[in-house]
């Protein structure tokens, strides 16, 4: 009886809150106010089955008889090491909140010192200037046809070095760069599709010329990639040290809507002087694309005529 009672009050001896124990599987875990209820509950459990059990007598041998004792104790025991697992984690949330607010305080101070700079670099200077080119007059023949397809201007194709609103000095073959505190005022492509368009319409020789946004109806497209459209310095060998001259070149096609065959296909370059500074740069770009698209109306009003005839 005294040892059965011995063994008893060992069962039902409680770790106090607060207090380290020997867990029930096998490791030290910490008794908090959630562990010690779920203590109780496992121990009354074990209790109720033990009663009801034959084999109480020979099982009831301290703590370790809630492993053994039944599948009451099996429940009990996932139980508990649910809780433990809880446990850890929630001793570790402090690490891990720790180590993200470390990193979080990394990444702000970090993207603040990059702002930082792009902001100082802003204000370190002006802001660049911008300049537009100019759609030429056309020299269009007194004796031009009227043509009877009307045109959609798409827009054109260019390599990502040209592709851009900065402008483009090549001082070699394979070497580009851009010229500092100025810029176009759009991209490339874009500004020249839309003086293209300025162009033909001021030809007067079509019954309509839209951009590639237009919703018109349009039984001609034009279209083209951007072969060169950059400044460079040129002596008799080539690239080098000499007087600065400006190069336009496109690939243009023109395209029957209905069924997008090529109706016609043509490449047109153009190259001028380059006075000093950036105002003669602008100057020669202006005169070397007003050359080329002057070109492209002549050529492109030629070509609506053969395709869509007009109407006797």
């Amino acid at each position: 009886m005294t040892s059965r009672t011995s063994s008893r009050m060992r069962v039902r001896r409680r770790a106090p809150t607060g207090t380290w124990r020997w867990s029930l599987t096998g490791y030290w875990s910490r008794v908090g106010p959630a562990s010690a209820a779920a203590w109780r509950n496992c121990r009354s459990l074990s209790r109720k089955r033990a009663r009801s059990s034959p084999r109480s007598t020979v099982l009831r041998r301290g703590p370790r008889t809630i492993r053994r004792a039944s599948l009451s104790a099996k429940m009990c025991r996932k139980w508990k090491r649910g809780l433990e697992a809880r446990g850890e984690r929630k001793r570790g949330m402090p690490r891990m909140i720790a180590g993200k607010i470390a990193r979080g305080v990394f990444l702000a101070a970090a993207l603040a010192s990059l702002g930082g700079c792009a902001l100082a670099d802003v204000a370190s200077g002006p802001p660049p200037s911008l300049y537009v080119l100019n759609a030429p007059a056309p020299d269009m023949p007194a004796a031009a046809p009227i043509a009877a397809a009307q045109i959609v201007v798409e827009a054109f194709s260019a390599p990502a070095a040209i592709d851009t609103s900065r402008i483009v000095f090549k001082p070699s073959a394979n070497e580009i760069k851009y010229y500092a505190g100025a810029r176009w005022s759009d991209r490339a492509p874009r500004m020249i599709a839309s003086l293209l368009v300025e162009t033909l319409s001021d030809t007067g020789r079509f019954p309509a010329v839209v951009g590639s946004g237009g919703q018109a109806h349009t039984d001609l497209a034009l279209s083209g990639d951007i072969r060169a459209f950059n400044a460079y310095r040129r002596d008799e060998a080539g690239f080098g040290a000499g007087a600065t001259k400006i190069r336009v070149a496109f690939f243009v096609r023109l395209v029957r809507v209905r069924d997008r065959v090529i109706v016609a296909s043509r490449e047109f370059s153009a190259e001028a002087d380059a006075a000093g500074g950036i105002e003669g740069i602008i100057g020669g770009y202006d005169k070397a694309l007003g050359s080329v698209l002057s070109e492209i109306a002549v050529w492109t009003l030629e070509q609506s005529v053969v395709a869509v005839p007009p109407e006797s």
